[in-house]
């Protein structure tokens, strides 16, 4: 069974010079993206990011945004997607819940996490004098993202999806719609809800399945 690493990877060599993202006027590569995403998923090895664990993601949507998604899952961990315009305390609660000591946001953010949480914005220097991808890669069974629940019959709970869910729906909707590297998909969904992972990951994946 494949993961959502191995697809990616795939399509990324595969497409390496057509526009996996375009947004307000800007356009990303599948080579870009691959090599910004290898970037900073090199950085949070560094600190010791690995199978197993969590890290968060509040950001407004860019490109950026999903070449950090693609790092946290490129280090075997699982990502934990936080709207910005959450009440700061939900997304507290869920840095706890989640046991997140590393989250990818922006200056504007930093205020929403307490100090043990290591923020890494648009101003954090993530060059490495010998950058390395991690070594230890997730199998099916591993943890891709974590969902959390609105809450509103109590505190909100984290909802796991794995790596052979999304490539189980992968297959599904490629055989279903046919899509191909000529087929363009609008991406209107908040991170924090399913449909965001059918317009991103599996629409990116679905031409190498």
């Amino acid at each position: 069974m494949q993961t959502v690493n191995s697809m990616f990877s795939e399509c990324a060599a595969r497409f390496a010079g057509r526009t996996a993202i375009r947004f307000e006027g800007r356009s990303m590569t599948y080579l870009q993206l691959d090599a910004l995403s290898d970037k900073k998923a090199a950085y949070l090895s560094s600190f010791g990011l690995a199978p197993g664990m969590f890290a968060g993601v509040v950001m407004q949507h860019s490109p950026g945004m999903i070449a950090d998604i693609l790092a946290i899952i490129k280090c075997g961990a699982a990502y934990v997607p936080m709207e910005p315009a959450f009440p700061v305390q939900r997304i507290k609660y869920i840095v706890k819940s989640a046991g997140i000591k590393t989250v990818f946001t922006e200056n504007r953010f930093c205020g929403s996490f307490d100090s043990d949480t290591f923020c890494i914005t648009e101003d954090t220097d993530i060059s490495l004098k010998d950058p390395s991808l991690p070594k230890t890669q997730p199998d099916e069974h591993d943890a891709l993202y974590v969902l959390y629940t609105s809450g509103t019959t109590g505190k909100p709970k984290g909802v796991v999806a794995e790596h052979h869910n999304v490539c189980n729906y992968v297959q599904a909707f490629r055989d279903e719609f046919s899509l191909n590297e000529n087929d363009r998909v609008l991406q209107n969904s908040v991170c924090t809800f399913d449909i965001f992972v059918e317009d991103v990951i599996e629409i990116d994946c679905s031409f190498c399945v």
